[in-house]
C-alpha cells in the first residue's frame, strides 16, 4: 500500500508499508543511501519473515519519486516525523534502519527529535 503526507514545505515523501498489519506489532523505518530510493530494501525485506515487523519505507527528497527536489536533511527529517506519526503501527516499538545517508538522517532524527524519540517514541537506531 502506497500513501503520501504532506509537511509544511509542501514536500511529498513516499511512503511504502509491507508485512504485519497488526497495529500493535513493532515496525521498522528504512532509510536508503544517497543515489538510492526505498526499493534498495525491497530484497532485504524478501528475506525477512512476512508477519513479523510491519515495515515503511521511505524516499528520501532528492531520491526515488522525490528526486526533481533537492535533499534538506531539516526536510529528511520532517518527513521522518510524518512517516512515524501517521504509519507507525505501535510507537513504543519503531526501530530505525539507515544506510549511508539514510543512517546520518536516523542519527540526526535521534538527536533532533526528542519528542518522538524520547521516552515512548523509537527505540534503537541500526546504522
Amino acid at each position: 500500500m502506497a500513501s503520501t503526507a504532506t509537511n509544511s514545505s509542501g514536500h511529498l515523501p513516499f511512503v511504502f508499508e509491507e508485512g504485519n498489519k497488526d497495529p500493535f506489532s513493532p515496525t521498522i523505518i528504512w532509510l536508503h543511501g544517497g543515489t538510492e530510493s526505498h526499493h534498495e530494501y525491497t530484497k532485504v525485506l524478501s528475506y525477512l519473515p512476512k508477519d513479523a515487523y510491519h515495515h515503511i519505507l521511505l524516499d528520501l527528497p532528492g531520491h526515488g519519486v522525490l528526486s526533481s527536489s533537492d535533499f534538506s536533511m531539516e526536510i529528511a527529517m520532517n518527513n521522518l516525523e510524518l512517516a512515524i506519526q501517521k504509519h507507525a503501527h505501535s510507537k513504543r516499538k519503531c526501530y530505525i534502519v539507515g544506510f549511508s545517508l539514510g543512517g546520518v538522517t536516523a542519527l540526526c532524527f535521534f538527536t533532533k527529535s526528542t519528542k518522538v524519540c524520547g521516552g515512548e517514541g523509537v527505540k534503537d537506531i541500526c546504522v
